[in-house]
């Protein structure tokens, strides 16, 4: 039910999107060519010429709208987000269009009109959203298509599913209450609504309430009530929608899917398969050739320095985990003395760490000694972005003290990542880091990364947590 809502939502939303777009792209001619704000000192195409783009422009249009996160649905908390996915999804339409135009045909539009439109869409986007928000804010008030929905169950599944239909409420499903599979004391609530009595009550509920829909979030705890249920249930003309419990179990990006016909649960997976894994890996060399490019002068001078200023060898390898559980060797410039962890065994380094040379200490509080690890990245062990790995010694007492710790290493290593960029990184909070971690991998896109990349540059090299 929710996924046919949504699709008519898309549908609906992408529609109303193209038909902006043709509109500000026919504007911004008219603006160049026939308003006479702008000065003409050449001959000028005709209109006709600028329409016959269109189609390409509404077909490049529509594939960056419908990739770039236009059509999620959006909490309750503002209008920030779905603006900068606009801002976002302009600028690359923009770039896509102005691009392809000047290499095929080079003197044919006015880049004055591409940077018109480009200003007229992100305004009129905004505006019909806007629009197209209020008209739905309107409907739900005057109660129009609205269902009623009673949910079966009070534990976390349950609630889950009431935030989200009330936070969703272009759905038009609206909860009225709970039932419980025991009673645990009259007029109870849970989430703002009624708990209307238990499974056992359910024949008499619906005889006594109107009821379109029946979301059964029992927990596996709860499973047992089932039969009473759907013995209740009968032969009544009532949707019924069961909610997997997932949310007891310790997942990572969730989805639901078939094999044949068959349903499958998929609790725990990588965000990245498909065209996802060689975007990432595309990214990932090509970002990190350019580091190497960048940073060979100042590699070769800090390898020159760590040789000179101290014996040993200029590289230093240590076991890591990463994706999948693999260890690898990590490549780091040495900055500790020879033998240093030969007494003390796998330590965390502390601020003013003995074992440090006095030019590892510069290097670690700038985090120079990690630009080796570019080459980790060439050899497909590391990402440019992604969660720290850490030693195999700790993560053995991390993963029985941690919950979900492990679910990290569904993501490749980075040499950045979320959490470092957050100030998470070294002796900190090993719990704040993996939350940090886990929002990241859940939410990950190329996007994701590039703004933890820029972020980097600002709050990742130097750090108050670096010894």
């Amino acid at each position: 039910m929710l996924r046919r809502h949504s699709q008519l939502m898309v549908a609906g939303l992408l529609l109303l999107d193209l038909a902006v777009t043709g509109c500000a792209w026919t504007l911004a001619y008219l603006v160049r060519f026939e308003s006479e704000w702008i000065p003409i000192h050449l001959d000028f195409p005709p209109l006709e010429t600028y329409l016959s783009l269109l189609p390409l422009l509404l077909l490049v249009a529509a594939a960056v709208y419908r990739t770039g996160r236009l059509y999620l649905p959006r909490r309750v908390q503002g209008y920030h987000r779905e603006i900068w996915a606009l801002l976002r999804a302009n600028f690359i339409l923009f770039f896509a269009v102005f691009t392809f135009t000047n290499i095929y045909q080079p003197s044919v539009y006015s880049r004055a009109v591409f940077v018109l439109f480009s200003l007229i869409n992100f305004g009129m986007l905004v505006v019909s959203r806007v629009t197209f928000r209020m008209v739905l804010r309107h409907l739900r008030k005057r109660g129009y298509n609205r269902r009623y929905a009673l949910v079966v169950g009070t534990g976390p599944s349950a609630q889950n599913l009431v935030e989200v239909l009330k936070a969703n409420a272009w759905t038009a499903v609206e909860p009225i209450g709970f039932l419980e599979s025991k009673s645990q004391g009259a007029g109870s609530e849970v989430c703002g609504l009624p708990v209307l009595g238990t499974c056992d009550d359910l024949g008499r509920i619906l005889g006594e309430t109107t009821v379109d829909q029946i979301f059964i979030a029992l927990s596996y705890q709860e499973s047992n009530s089932m039969e009473v249920v759907f013995g209740a249930l009968g032969d009544q003309m009532i949707d019924v929608k069961i909610v997997p419990d997932t949310l007891s179990l310790a997942t990572l990006n969730t989805s639901i899917g078939q094999l044949d016909g068959v349903p499958i649960i998929s609790l725990r997976e990588s965000p990245l398969y498909g065209l996802n894994l060689v975007a990432k890996r595309l990214s990932d060399i090509f970002f990190a050739l350019v580091a190497l490019l960048v940073f060979s002068l100042p590699m070769m001078l800090i390898a020159a320095l760590v040789r000179w200023s101290s014996p040993g060898p200029v590289i230093y390898r240590q076991r890591r985990m990463g994706l999948d559980g693999r260890t690898f060797d990590i490549l780091k410039f040495r900055t500790m003395k020879m033998g240093a962890e030969i007494e003390s065994g796998a330590v965390w380094a502390q601020e003013g760490d003995p074992r440090k040379t006095f030019l590892g200490t510069f290097l670690r509080k700038t985090s120079l000694d990690e630009l080796p690890q570019f080459v980790n990245v060439l050899r497909g062990e590391m990402s440019v972005v992604g969660p720290r790995p850490e030693r195999p010694e700790f993560i053995e007492k991390f993963r029985r003290e941690i919950p979900r710790y492990m679910l990290r290493h569904k993501m490749k290593a980075g040499i950045t990542g979320w959490a470092q960029v957050n100030g998470w990184r070294g002796n900190t909070s090993i719990k704040k880091r993996i939350q940090f971690d886990l929002y990241y991998i859940e939410n990950w896109s190329l996007w994701f990364d590039i703004r933890i990349m820029f972020l980097t540059l600002f709050r990742g090299f130097v750090n108050e947590n670096a010894y």
